[in-house]
């Protein structure tokens, strides 16, 4: 199944794969890509519960509030409830990063976690244990 759906302020989300929620574990991960279930997913990347989406988003000062409208309102759609979080895993970030991201996880009124890609594959896995609303992007 490949879709992709329709793009909000140049953000757009393209159906890759859809796992049994037991068998979505991140097993491996390099600075590109992650491991799901002997399936290689380069970056970037966006997991919604069980469905692994393709993400135009490529740097991550261009993401924003109206992202997470949109993210939100596609994770609504597909889970009929919202997320309380959505955890970022990228290979580098520095303090400005991180401040801007507080302002806009304030002003949107979510949790935004900022961490490197193996802490958020950690994280990941976690979360899924248990069976949390989350939304996790690789960059």
């Amino acid at each position: 199944m490949s879709y992709k759906s329709k793009k909000a302020q140049g953000l757009s989300l393209t159906f890759k794969e859809e796992f049994d929620l037991s068998k979505l574990f991140i097993s491996s991960y390099a600075d590109n890509k992650i491991n799901i279930n002997n399936i290689n997913y380069d970056f970037p990347i966006c997991i919604f519960g069980q469905k692994i989406f393709e993400i135009s988003l490529n740097d991550l000062k261009a993401f924003t509030s109206d992202h997470i409208k949109y993210l939100n309102s596609k994770y609504f759609s597909l889970n009929s409830s919202y997320p309380e979080l959505i955890l970022i895993g990228i290979k580098d970030y520095n303090f400005h990063d991180i401040l801007r991201l507080r302002d806009i996880s304030e002003k949107n009124k979510i949790g935004l976690d900022l961490m490197k890609i193996g802490q958020a594959c950690g994280t990941f896995n976690f979360l899924t244990l248990e069976k949390r609303d989350f939304i996790t992007i690789f960059i």
